[in-house]
């Protein structure tokens, strides 16, 4: 049950976003926060508290269900609390419990997109629409690495020291440390220690349900 709402919800969003677009398309504009600045990316909370702070705040705010996030706003999850953000181009980044992150980057030039977001702790699973234009990107930072990928699904974990997790899911993700770039594919994981290069691709463990 509780999954069938939460599909519906995200059923519904993707339609409003949908709908807003396609009226400012109209308008012959692009689609954008409520600051009037950036391309419009939406939070959605699916369970417990997620906090988010504003660029130039000192504190954390609790965030509401369809809010609008901008360039350089943190998001939060605190124990227990999952959030989805959906971005103006249709990706997606799921954040687990106890993860925090910032939005670095989020520009729409004509076909070409631009997603930037530094992760500073916890585990975070983007679905990435195929970036057709060759200036789109979508790049996850940590402290030890850069993950970018063209169109893919793929997860992050980051450990409080900065230890960075990188794993394909579906698709290509090229791990960037150090001057050094690995590439995974499906079923592959690379983990990359802070001031090191990243490991060689492994593959994932699939642990069977009982």
């Amino acid at each position: 049950m509780k999954k069938r709402i939460i599909t519906g919800r995200l059923a519904l969003l993707a339609l409003s976003m949908f709908t807003l677009v396609f009226s400012l398309s109209a308008c012959g504009g692009n689609s954008v926060d409520d600051t009037g600045s950036t391309p419009l990316t939406i939070l959605s909370i699916e369970g417990g508290k997620v906090l988010v702070m504003k660029p130039g705040d000192a504190e954390w705010t609790e965030g509401t269900e369809g809010m609008a996030l901008g360039v350089d706003y943190k998001i939060k999850t605190q124990s227990g609390g999952h959030a989805v953000i959906t971005f103006f181009e249709g990706s997606t980044i799921e954040l687990d419990s106890g993860t925090e992150i910032t939005l670095t980057a989020l520009d729409l030039d004509g076909t070409a997109s631009q997603i930037g977001i530094e992760q500073k702790i916890g585990r975070t699973v983007s679905r990435v629409q195929a970036l057709m234009d060759p200036e789109s990107s979508y790049e996850i930072e940590t402290a030890s690495a850069i993950a970018a990928v063209r169109g893919t699904e793929f997860y992050v974990s980051v450990t409080s020291s900065g230890t960075t997790t990188v794993g394909s899911t579906e698709g290509t993700v090229v791990v960037e440390a150090q001057g050094v770039s690995v590439e995974l594919t499906a079923g592959e994981h690379t983990t990359v220690s802070p001031g090191e290069p990243p490991g060689e691709p492994e593959p994932d463990i699939v642990r069977e349900r009982k």
